[in-house]
């Protein structure tokens, strides 16, 4: 396949014709950024062999761009460990272990510091998301019912739902709760 790919590619340099059988193959061309509206996208990258090799593992999200993203994995065929020895190969570097991790499909949890406030139903939330005065103290949505705020923040959010009559019970809110 490379040694067709490259004879297309000394075609389309060359300006020479390019048989049925060629014209078929461009569409993977183009997907590696190599080739636009049937003739050479400009200068052929020097790591043209990487591109191939990596399309063996990962779909293109744009010519020559592979993500790493649960998505663009979800349609990886291939070695999972040999993927990783070529990106580390390629960029000389040992990639991150999260990364690593989502390659091999390894699970993962994410530890996330602060105060979890649970409103009593998803229309609450939605009603005090739509003010910026109540969505600059948040960092994270867990859920329709559920958000995620830093304990730096959560004194100052607790005085403002309290000024709006949202009461909190003291088994939730118990740090947030003035001290007397």
């Amino acid at each position: 396949m490379r040694v067709f790919r490259k004879k297309i590619l000394w075609k389309l340099k060359y300006n020479k014709l390019l048989t049925q059988k060629d014209q078929s193959a461009l569409n993977g061309l183009e997907a590696l950024g190599l080739v636009r509206n049937d003739q050479l996208a400009g200068f052929l990258p020097d790591h043209l062999e990487l591109l191939w090799e990596l399309e063996m593992y990962l779909r293109p999200n744009s010519p020559g761009r592979y993500p790493l993203t649960k998505r663009a994995l979800h349609f990886h065929s291939g070695d999972r460990f040999r993927l990783i020895e070529l990106i580390e190969r390629e960029v000389q570097k040992p990639i991150p272990e999260h990364t690593k991790a989502l390659i091999l499909k390894q699970p993962s949890i994410r530890i996330a510091e602060g105060i979890v406030l649970e409103f009593s139903s998803p229309s609450e939330l939605k009603q005090l998301r739509r003010q910026p005065a109540f969505r600059k103290y948040l960092d994270e949505f867990l859920s329709p019912q559920r958000v995620l705020v830093s304990k730096e923040k959560g004194r100052e959010l607790f005085d403002l739902l309290t000024r709006r009559r949202v009461m909190a019970t003291a088994n939730q809110s118990q740090d947030l709760l003035p001290s007397d």
